[in-house]
């Protein structure tokens, strides 16, 4: 009974550090994917921005064009 215990015991060990490494490696996926995203996203509202300065400033052109 007590070889028993001690198996148990020791694959209960074994399993609480693996899900302590699988949660550590979890949480750094987590926070490289969330880094990139925002990375992304940045990228993504910059690139939106500048469209929309382009369409401003052809649309004020066609105004000064039609104004002369």
């Amino acid at each position: 009974m007590k070889h028993t215990s001690l198996k148990l015991a020791s694959l209960l060990a074994a399993a609480a550090v693996l899900s302590i490494t699988s949660c550590r490696n979890t949480a750094y996926g987590v926070a490289n994917d969330t880094e990139r995203n925002t990375r992304t996203v940045g990228h993504g509202v910059e690139r939106v921005g500048n469209k929309i300065g382009q369409g401003m400033e052809r649309t004020g052109e066609k105004i000064q064009d039609s104004t002369r």
